[in-house]
């Protein structure tokens, strides 16, 4: 926590199952406004990982290709 910034994080708990899935906590999806449907982004860097409600799934097919994710990529390419 940085000097000044009150605390606001709170922690929920979810176990990965065999299949690989997860159930969202009611805290999470209460919190998110998450819906039945709803589109979820994962953005990863050096601090950790957040996840997002977007409002639609990208549907980029290169969008997984993590070569092309950096900063100036998506600055380069996000007007096309």
């Amino acid at each position: 926590m940085r000097a000044g910034e009150a605390e606001t994080r709170r922690s929920v708990y979810a176990t990965l199952g065999a299949d690989h899935r997860i159930t969202l906590p009611r805290a999470l999806r209460e919190y998110l406004r998450l819906q039945p449907g709803d589109s979820l982004r994962f953005v990863i860097d050096d601090e950790g990982v957040s996840l997002e409600r977007v409002a639609h799934m990208d549907r980029d097919c290169f969008s997984t290709f993590t070569e092309w994710a950096s900063a100036d990529d998506h600055e380069a390419y996000s007007n096309l």
